[in-house]
């Protein structure tokens, strides 16, 4: 979606309506559970929203088996970034209004809530202290299933930034270029000695942004790939370039799991410290204020400085294991073990 006409991609805005896609589906979606979970002789219903309107899905499932309930929230929704600034009309003050309270009876009927980030995770605890007992987070991970085997790629002739999926409003095409801008003139970079690969959507609010800073020569844009070759794309880069608003504090860019899963340098400009753990497993990671431009350019400048002098890839380190799906899926299974073990037992319900 865009914010408007002529303007950047936009993501989630809980603010802008209390309903989603699925939302329709959510009767139909709410008898099929039921019946599935009576055949299967479910223990327990989890949802992983968004969608939201999962949500009370999950509490009808939960009221009509007598299951505990966990819901997974991958994104923080009443206390989601984009509530922060001014509301622009009374429809959005009535849904900011409106959103918390809908979001407190579903915390409510949770047995469990989990959040991924510890930022959200104290974040929602501050303002629902009804989950400080049956709350926790699990973060967001990567799959090493999931990508193709990279071969080993060909040394590029130029120094390569990849950025890896949509510019949208809170990854803005106007920090990216203004950082990339820098680089180019502080090093004295033509075209050729320098490309900023952008694999996925943009916007011509985003092409506008780079032809504007003359960067047009220095960017290639890559429609979106799938998932299993996202792999041997990121090692055939220098430097893996990650940014976030400076609002974006409870939350974690998906794509720094893929970057750490292939193990080469990352920049990340973000104003999440929170990210330094998920950065640790290379000393030449760096994270960077997002409104930093000439700390961005810096760090760039760190891995071209590199480049020009081995003229080869960086060598990946090994996936951190802790960010790996295996390690998620310890976390979430503890998670359902003390559940399953605190639930009353409800007999006659299934």
């Amino acid at each position: 979606r865009r914010a408007g006409p002529g303007g950047p991609l936009v993501g989630l805005r809980p603010f802008r309506a209390l309903t989603d896609r699925c939302t329709p589906h959510a009767p139909h979606a709410a008898r099929v559970a039921v019946a599935l979970a009576r055949r299967a002789g479910a223990q327990a219903v989890v949802v992983s929203a968004g969608p939201f309107s999962a949500c009370p899905v999950g509490l009808h499932v939960k009221r009509a088996l007598g299951v505990p309930l966990v819901l997974d929230l991958r994104d923080p929704w009443s206390l989601h970034e984009t509530g922060h600034g001014p509301p622009s009309g009374l429809a959005e003050r009535a849904r900011r209004a409106l959103v918390p309270r809908l979001e407190r009876r579903w915390l409510a009927g949770a047995d469990h809530v989990i959040l991924n980030t510890r930022n959200a995770l104290e974040a929602y605890r501050a303002r629902f202290p009804e989950l400080a007992t049956k709350s926790s987070f699990v973060r967001n991970h990567f799959d090493l299933a999931l990508y193709a085997p990279a071969p080993a790629p060909e040394p590029p002739r130029s120094f390569v930034i990849l950025h890896l999926g949509t510019l949208r409003e809170e990854t803005s095409a106007d920090a990216i270029g203004a950082a990339l801008r820098r680089l180019i003139d502080r090093e004295r970079l033509a075209p050729g000695d320098v490309v900023l690969r952008q694999i996925g959507r943009t916007s011509a609010y985003d092409r506008d942004r780079f032809e504007r800073l003359g960067l047009t020569p220095y960017i290639e844009v890559l429609p979106p790939i799938p998932q299993r070759d996202v792999m041997a794309e990121l090692r055939r880069a220098h430097v893996l370039l990650t940014l976030v608003g400076p609002r974006v504090v409870l939350r974690i860019a998906a794509k720094t799991y893929d970057y750490a899963a292939s193990g080469m340098p990352i920049v990340s400009a973000a104003a999440n410290p929170e990210i330094d753990e998920l950065l640790a497993h290379r000393s030449d990671n760096a994270r960077v204020p997002p409104d930093d431009v000439d700390g961005l350019a810096a760090a760039l400048a760190r891995h071209l400085a590199r480049f020009r002098e081995t003229g080869a890839l960086p060598e990946p380190a090994p996936p951190p294991p802790d960010l790996s799906s295996e390690a998620a899926a310890a976390r979430i299974a503890a998670i359902l073990d003390r559940v399953l073990a605190d639930a009353p037992r409800a007999a006659g319900k299934h």
